[in-house]
């Protein structure tokens, strides 16, 4: 089971045990541009929580991609990868566990959808496989990404 966050998952001066080996998988962060100053501050704290985690061995390393406000999809041609993202975590998770937190709305003209992505996602892989994504909901529990930064802190947790 994945653990709630606690305000220590954002504080970089609060350090838990380095696992002795260090989660080898794919950790992404996913910034959204054009968000206000508290998003903003928010993306900063949680970047700044994983290149702790980085430091202290606990992850191998942390891959940080920024997203546009919106992903337009066009009717003819691929999609943006914030899209494609999002087709990933829906196979994975299912629709309503991404809502509100990714909106899909039908496009108009030659866009097929546009995707508002949240300002801040992370996204665990080992491999080709998702092993979690976050911000979510699960059965019901919202599972934040300072969840998901809580559960990378955790020796055990993948």
């Amino acid at each position: 089971m994945i653990p709630r966050a606690t305000r220590d998952a954002l504080d970089p001066t609060t350090s838990p045990e380095a696992a002795t080996d260090p989660f080898d998988g794919e950790v992404t962060l996913y910034l959204r541009t054009g968000v206000s100053d508290v998003a903003r501050d928010r993306q900063r704290a949680v970047l700044a929580r994983l290149d702790q985690l980085v430091a202290e061995g606990t992850i191998g390393s942390v891959r940080t991609i920024q997203w546009n406000q919106k992903a337009r999809v066009p009717a003819d041609g691929p999609p943006p990868e914030a899209a494609a993202c999002y087709d990933e975590f829906v196979e994975a998770v299912g629709a309503g566990a991404l809502q509100p937190f990714f909106q899909e709305r039908p496009g108009i003209g030659r866009l097929e959808r546009v995707i508002v992505p949240p300002a801040v996602c992370l996204a665990v892989r080992d491999g080709d496989e998702l092993l979690e994504v976050y911000p979510r909901y699960d059965d019901g529990a919202h599972r934040s990404v300072e969840d998901g930064i809580a559960a990378l802190a955790e020796e055990s947790a993948y």
